[in-house]
């Protein structure tokens, strides 16, 4: 069956295991909430926020104000070329 038999196999050994341990992980698959880990992750990812919204902002802003001072020709060489992952 080639490609689909390799794809099917691991499907099948995906799903056995899956039935098989099962029973061994339903105890430990629960909602749980600590105020502490909360607390400890805010503490990481809050001061990011304001980051990453300026750099959101920094990086659409420039489109809106070139393309108030040039013709929509070279804005969209501009934007294809910020735009590729060539860099």
């Amino acid at each position: 069956m080639s490609v689909l038999g390799v794809a099917l196999a691991d499907l099948l050994v995906a799903v056995g295991l899956a039935l098989t341990l099962a029973p061994r992980y339903a105890a430990l698959i629960r909602p749980v909430f600590s105020m502490r880990r909360l607390r400890a992750c805010l503490a990481f990812g809050l001061p990011r926020v304001p980051h990453s919204f300026a750099h959101q902002v920094i990086a659409t802003v420039d489109r809106f104000t070139l393309s108030r001072f040039a013709p929509l020709s070279p804005l969209g060489v501009y934007n294809i070329g910020v735009s590729s992952d060539w860099a």
